[in-house]
């Protein structure tokens, strides 16, 4: 993937697009990537540090985290850093990508349609469902939330030796 300049985009995908997982891992297999959703004005992703590529265990390494945009002007943003409860980064599956785990949950769960998801509260990184408000998450005690992705995009940073 010679073609890839530090901190280019690598990949982006509307609504309208249909994309799978094949081509997804292809694409940045040489390439740490971020993670980037936008779901009904939810903009919410995560920073891994190695590429994807298919592994039946988790991978990564404790510089992987969670993030959401808290408001619409993109000033206040969470980050939820790795807890070291596990080591639950970074798993991609045929049927899904995810990042952060324990106890039965995901983080971060991405369909291999790159249309549907799912956010919840994981040990990895202690994170809430990602793509909910504060308004949502004060109203009630939701822990895990269903999402559809409007727009992806997928940012390459070069490796540090």
């Amino acid at each position: 993937m010679s073609d890839v300049k530090p901190y280019q985009r690598v990949l982006q995908r509307k609504a309208s697009e249909n994309m799978g997982e094949v081509h997804l891992i292809g694409r940045i297999s040489d390439r740490n990537a971020v993670l980037d959703k936008e779901v009904a004005s939810q903009v919410f992703g995560a920073y891994i540090n190695e590429p994807l590529q298919m592994s039946p265990k988790f991978y990564g390494d404790g510089s992987c985290f969670l993030w959401k945009v808290n408001n619409s002007d993109e000033s206040d943003v969470s980050v939820y850093k790795y807890t070291k409860v596990d080591n639950y980064l970074i798993l991609c599956d045929p049927e899904f990508i995810a990042i952060g785990g324990g106890d039965g949950t995901f983080g971060l769960w991405i369909h291999r349609d790159l249309f549907n998801g799912r956010s919840t509260k994981c040990p990895t990184f202690d994170n809430e469902p990602l793509c909910l408000t504060q308004s949502q998450l004060a109203e009630n005690s939701v822990s895990d939330a269903s999402f559809q992705i409007l727009n992806m995009e997928l940012w390459g940073f070069p490796k540090h030796s």
